[in-house]
């Protein structure tokens, strides 16, 4: 499958994902360069990878980062492994776990950052499964240039409000 990476062009481009810590879970070395090159073209500068489903979680609760990309379907070839679309099962309970938004306002001085789950995938039939699972957003990788956008806009429509 051919995959391109958004044309830069520098003067229209939005900044908006520059004050968010961004994790890439994939075992594709391809997809973690073609998620990191769109996100640094929306201005992220702090992203990290790996190809490591455990060692996202680890990540998640070491430093805590404000978009998790989950492929979830890490093995293409044997649709019974399932250990991306367990991670954003765990992270989703985990998240929703932390303390509520009424909590924090009476608690200004206890930061707990919240994580937005992205999950991408190459199969058209996911998308169900991972809003099931928990996933904010979801990125089919054939229409990924389409969907990474609408994400970008989606999620900064909603840090505005």
């Amino acid at each position: 499958m051919k995959t391109k990476v958004i044309n830069q062009v520098t003067e229209k481009r939005p900044f908006v994902l520059n004050n968010d810590r961004i994790l890439i879970v994939d075992n594709d070395q391809k997809w973690l360069d073609v998620v990191c090159r769109n996100a640094e073209y929306y201005g992220a500068k702090e992203i990290y990878q790996t190809k490591s489903p455990s060692k996202g979680m680890y990540f998640w609760e070491v430093e805590r980062p404000s978009i998790i990309f989950i492929d979830i379907n890490f093995n293409e070839k044997d649709l019974t492994n399932k250990e991306g679309l367990d991670l954003l099962e765990q992270l989703s309970y985990k998240i929703q776990k932390l303390p509520d938004k009424k909590y924090l306002e009476k608690n200004p001085d206890i930061d707990f950052p919240t994580t937005t789950l992205v999950a991408i995938s190459s199969f058209k039939g996911m998308r169900g499964f991972a809003k099931k699972a928990g996933a904010n957003y979801f990125i089919r990788k054939k229409n990924f240039i389409r969907d990474f956008e609408g994400f970008v806009w989606n999620y900064h429509k909603v840090r505005l409000v």
